[in-house]
């Protein structure tokens, strides 16, 4: 038998279809159009998420994971590339290698001359790869998911995560999925925490497990819930909406058609009612489990607006309707410095954009980061911000910039020095942000009854695994140790 010429007869070698390093694969990523959308379901716990979630799985185009977040599944999944990448990088060299090299060595002792692989097709265009690719990595977590809840031709897919769990999902899923919602739950505060402690009391008793340990720690997880509906409101106007669960109590076929025009899928609770009666019958009220001093607690934090909540409108548009959420935010105390560090465990003001709590700070992860706040009563005052930046190898400048309500306060470069630095010859301030300083920003006109954001902006984004410095693939942008809001006559000079 006559062995089969290398390369192929009438077929333009490898070289000649792999110009440069970046065409070694052509892999195209799956069309817009062809992926699903992504919902995200959030909530305070016990707040409905789980009914709400019930309810966009009975589309047949939908499919909702309870607890396990789509950006878990994608970090989950990011291991599977490891071939692909290792693949990628030896090809890199290959192709980069002087040609009389690879043929006077390779090709010589019998092998492919480096252009060729079986891994792909290489006797036609385009080449068609045989592992997973970060190219595809949207197109298989939409599989993974269809598969899971054996569902196929789905439209929306998505995760059903309360409280923090699903928190940082976005900075995963923004780079591969272009249409992302966010569809929030309210429900009353003084429910809610009756309804965690429920938990905490079954907990207690060996029949459940829950995280929530007291009534201090059941608020917090409500204001938490209030400050991250006001930031995902203020990044994503368009696409993140509140659903009242008192209204899918009283109104729950108007409820249900508004989640449905948000969505862009038809939910069949409403087609065929009959078949859920567990989802469209009223849920049975959790008997009072407050002892008085955890009742007294509640109240003293969320009076006014337990006392309100039936009248505040709350299913629309998140920009529409947070603002009958103002009053559930966290106070700022004016004179009390809030420290990041993980021993405490406490992200106080912290929106999203931020990393998990470490030694003495969080950094953030996006190149923009809020923190949600009130103060205690109208005034003029200054906020002094204990930052440093990540300055490491190549990187050695970072712009800065804050915004307070959408207006700049504060704008600057930091930079790999840790001399004191007052302006360039241009003009354009600078700071030595390698070691750490404290921004003041002041004076700042602010008004009770109103929430504030204060945007902490970075002009870029990157890991000291991508700078070569280390393995660490977490990205990192700004540092925040400590904040401190001063009344602004009592404020050192503005940095």
């Amino acid at each position: 038998m006559t062995p089969c010429p290398w390369p192929p007869k009438n077929v333009a070698p490898m070289s000649a279809r792999v110009p440069s390093p970046s065409a070694l694969y052509d892999v195209l990523p799956m069309p817009e159009n062809e992926l699903p959308n992504v919902a995200l379901l959030r909530g305070c716990p016990r707040s409905g998420t789980t009914w709400l979630a019930e309810i966009v799985n009975t589309s047949p185009e939908a499919a909702v994971m309870y607890e396990y977040s789509l950006g878990a599944l994608v970090r989950d999944l990011e291991p599977t590339l490891r071939y692909a990448n290792w693949h990628r990088a030896l090809r890199r060299k290959i192709v980069s290698t002087p040609p009389e090299i690879s043929q006077n060595g390779a090709a010589r002792n019998g092998h492919h001359n480096g252009r060729g692989d079986a891994y792909v097709n290489t006797r036609v265009a385009p080449l068609i790869v045989r592992f997973p690719t970060p190219e595809r990595l949207n197109a298989i977590v939409a599989a993974v998911v269809a598969a899971s809840v054996d569902k196929a031709a789905l439209r929306v897919i998505g995760s059903k995560s309360a409280g923090r769990s699903g928190e940082r999902d976005q900075t995963v899923l923004e780079p591969l999925f272009p249409r992302i919602s966010y569809l929030y739950t309210a429900r009353s505060p003084l429910a809610t925490i009756n309804s965690m402690l429920n938990r905490r009391n079954l907990t207690r008793l060996g029949f459940d497990e829950f995280f929530i340990g007291d009534v201090d720690e059941a608020i917090r997880e409500y204001r938490q819930f209030a400050r991250m509906l006001v930031s995902h409101a203020a990044q994503h106007p368009q696409t993140c909406m509140v659903v009242k669960y008192e209204d899918l109590v009283a109104e729950f076929d108007a409820t249900v058609r508004t989640v449905e025009r948000f969505l862009g899928v038809q939910f069949d609770v409403l087609v065929h009612p009959n078949e859920y009666p567990d989802l469209v019958q009223m849920p049975a009220a959790t008997r009072s489990v407050l002892n008085a001093d955890e009742n007294a607690a509640v109240l003293d934090a969320f009076g006014d607006v337990i006392a309100s909540w039936d009248e505040r409108v709350l299913t629309g548009l998140a920009p529409e309707v947070v603002g009958a959420l103002a009053d559930c935010v966290d106070t700022i105390e004016p004179g009390v410095k809030y420290s990041y560090d993980a021993l405490n465990g406490e992200r106080h003001f912290l929106g999203l954009g931020w990393s998990e709590l470490e030694a003495k700070g969080v950094w953030s992860e996006a190149l923009a980061a809020d923190l949600i706040f009130r103060v205690p009563c109208d005034g003029d005052y200054a906020v002094c911000a204990d930052v440093r930046c990540f300055l490491d190898g190549e990187m050695t400048s970072q712009a800065v910039s804050l915004e307070l309500n959408g207006e700049e306060v504060f704008r600057a470069l930091a930079v790999a020095s840790d001399s004191e630095l007052l302006a360039s010859p241009n003009g354009i301030a600078l700071f030595p942000g390698s070691t750490g300083r404290t921004i003041v920003i002041g004076p700042l006109r602010l008004r009770t009854g109103r929430v504030n954001r204060l945007v902490f902006r970075v002009g870029r984004i990157t890991s000291p695994q991508e700078l070569g410095v280390s393995t660490d693939e977490r990205k990192l942008g700004i540092f925040l140790r400590s904040l401190l809001l001063l009344d602004a006559s009592e404020a050192p000079r503005p940095a």
